[in-house]
């Protein structure tokens, strides 16, 4: 299990939860992640602009988020 921890800084590693729907199979699966967001223009995972500071009020509007606020979901779970 995964510490907790109070301060999750940009690149850390955290745990989410993933959901697959296969063939009508619905499967979760706990998985770790990099804490961060990349473009899906970008071609390397390291971006001189941090992408990590989305505004919920306009990353919708965003070219860097919108395809990701659209279609990409995850739980992240948190530890009191």
């Amino acid at each position: 299990m995964p510490r907790p921890s109070w301060n999750v800084k940009p690149t850390d590693q955290v745990p989410l939860v993933l959901e697959s729907d296969r063939n009508g199979t619905v499967t979760r699966r706990l998985e770790s992640a990099r804490w961060s967001l990349v473009a899906p223009f970008t071609k390397q995972l390291v971006s001189k602009y941090p992408t990590f500071n989305a505004r919920s009020e306009t990353a919708a509007e965003k070219a860097t988020f919108a395809a990701s606020v659209r279609s990409k979901r995850a739980i992240i779970p948190i530890y009191m």
